[in-house]
């Protein structure tokens, strides 16, 4: 966390940095930011049990991403619409509750992050 209020996480498979505002609106119910025409929307935000996360505006298959609070890749996932996040890692093993961060990319674009709160 900067002197800002701002949590960086970073993705060393990728070499990319994002920075996520947790004051933003983003752990709030049906919620989207974006850049460009490109948004991520998170519904319900905190969640416990499952959360949709929905990419629009890439105008391609989309590369999640969902990162632990140090960083760490949980789990991955290529949507071409919503998808159903149950707070599980790749292989199915149930997360602890906590904030992690849930980024969305397309070849050629920026990437998007947010911060979600499992509980």
């Amino acid at each position: 966390m900067d002197d800002e209020g701002y949590l960086w996480a970073s993705d060393n498979d990728n070499q990319k940095i994002y920075q996520i505002d947790l004051d933003a609106p983003g752990i709030v119910e049906n919620t989207s930011v974006g850049i460009a025409g490109e948004a991520l929307r998170l519904s319900s935000n905190p969640f416990r049990g499952s959360l949709t996360i929905t990419p629009t505006g890439f105008g391609a298959v989309v590369n999640l991403t969902i990162y632990d609070s140090t960083g760490r890749v949980v789990r991955t996932a290529q949507v071409d619409g919503p998808f159903l996040w149950n707070g599980t890692t790749d292989s199915g093993a149930p997360l602890p509750a906590g904030v992690y961060t849930v980024a969305a990319s397309t070849k050629g674009s920026e990437s998007i992050a947010r911060a979600v709160l499992l509980r």
